[in-house]
């Protein structure tokens, strides 16, 4: 599962990567409208919605999912939703169930945390 700013990262690498090799290059040409509308917007809604803005962020994120012995499908989720409230977060992550309530809690608010960096 990809948090938001990681497919952020990973498409501003690809685009890099496309545009430095040749043998892409009939191919980004051949799409080149459609591709580059399709990634501006990809690229757009993962600014707009992802957790962090940056690698380290996404880092952060995996690190506290471990931390707190999250599946990676929380931890995306997590990221990605952006949950305020405990009821919220186990609405809409049912599996969060498993956890008392301060923890959850406590997942929230390194999450809100790793925002402000």
């Amino acid at each position: 599962m990809l948090v938001l700013c990681g497919g952020s990262h990973t498409l501003k690498r690809k685009a890099r990567l496309d545009y430095k090799r040749p043998r892409f290059k009939v191919t980004i040409t051949f799409f080149n409208n459609n591709q580059s509308d399709v990634f501006d917007k990809t690229q757009k809604y993962v600014n707009t919605f992802g957790l962090g803005k940056n690698l380290e962020t996404t880092k952060e994120i995996q690190k506290l999912g471990k931390r707190r012995n999250l599946h990676p499908f929380e931890v995306a989720s997590l990221a990605n939703l952006n949950p305020t409230e405990v009821e919220e977060a186990k609405t809409l992550i049912p599996s969060l169930k498993r956890f008392m309530d301060d923890e959850v809690q406590k997942m929230l608010n390194d999450l809100e945390n790793l925002n402000e960096l």
